[in-house]
């Protein structure tokens, strides 16, 4: 455990954590809809769907780079249970992401989750033209795949059986991708969560769910 990571707090404790969002009198909510050996399953703070999960190692790992090979495979392999759950749920598009920092430049919780979540066709074909890509990758290839540690990066797979696109720059704003499905939505001022948090959706997701996560594979924790 890292002291001063809010996932790692949030993994010990149960409860919501964020040093920004307390100190401006947020609650602290037990959030987490379900776990396994690896890994938790919690609603986003500042959700830009109503059903925008993010999947967190519970072990400190600071992004997919750092991740050996057998937790890269148990992730992929998890997120894509989760994302086919959530999308025989919504009938939308599953999205999956993670931005990743350079070695010396924080990111905005440098504590390795990707985010879940599943958007109507058309917004998510227009968030991926938006996309610039390096290189498109297999499940297998982004397993091995190494990323540069003097770049940021962005792995992105919408579609369940569509294949990992992956960007790497010498600098990519640290939420590209809310940035872009917030527009794609005509929302654009919705991406940053710490200014737009929603506690109300987030109880909504707590409550509702619990199932999607559990037909996934992962044990209940809330009720």
């Amino acid at each position: 455990m890292v002291e001063d990571c809010a996932f790692c707090v949030e993994v010990e404790e149960g409860l919501s954590f964020d040093p920004v969002l307390n100190s401006l009198g947020a609650p602290r909510l037990p959030r987490i809809l379900g776990e396994n050996a690896e890994f938790i399953v919690l609603p986003s703070l500042g959700p830009l769907v109503d059903d925008h999960l993010l999947i967190v190692t519970k072990k400190h790992v600071p992004n997919f780079r750092s991740a050996g090979a057998a937790l890269r495979s148990n992730l992929l392999s998890a997120t894509g249970q989760l994302a086919e759950k959530m999308v025989l749920r919504s009938g939308r598009t599953a999205l999956v992401f993670e931005n990743g920092s350079q070695l010396y430049r924080l990111g905005c919780v440098d504590h390795l989750h990707f985010h879940v979540l599943t958007l109507p066709a058309i917004i998510a074909d227009r968030v991926l033209k938006r996309f610039s890509t390096d290189d498109l990758l297999s499940t297998a290839e982004m397993v091995a795949a190494p990323i540069r540690m003097d770049c940021d990066y962005v792995v992105l797979k919408i579609g369940i059986a569509q294949e990992w696109a992956m960007m790497t720059r010498p600098e990519i704003d640290r939420q590209l991708v809310r940035r872009l499905i917030a527009e794609e939505q005509g929302s654009p001022a919705g991406w940053n969560w710490r200014d737009a948090p929603n506690l109300d959706a987030v109880r909504l997701m707590v409550g509702e769910l619990g199932p999607v996560v559990e037909s996934a594979g992962f044990r209940r924790t809330t009720t």
